[in-house]
């Protein structure tokens, strides 16, 4: 898990980075919890301009404690960016998938 802290959590680059990183801008609780739990980010990058340094901490805290939920819809959300990220971001089709219930 990583936090960055930018002045407006538009623009943050990560070159250390070992393995995927899902970035998400935490403005909020819910969304700083949500991303780990939907999708799985392991970087959390919070704007010193668009929220105060205790509701920052606030939203650290969300995500730091959230955990991923392994929902299949979750899952196969990744399973998705995945196969976009092997492709190079080719917007060719997608290849079938069987879906199990």
């Amino acid at each position: 898990m990583r936090i960055a802290v930018a002045f407006d959590h538009a623009g943050v680059a990560f070159d250390d980075i070992v393995g995927p990183a899902i970035c998400e801008a935490g403005h909020d609780t819910y969304t700083a919890a949500q991303c780990v739990g939907h999708d799985d980010c392991n970087v959390l990058c919070v704007g010193s301009r668009v929220i105060g340094p205790l509701y920052a901490a606030a939203c650290v805290m969300a995500f730091a404690r959230a955990e991923f939920s392994g929902e299949q819809r979750h899952v196969r959300r990744l399973h998705k960016i995945d196969q976009l990220e092997r492709r190079g971001f080719e917007l060719s089709p997608p290849q079938e998938e069987s879906r199990t219930s």
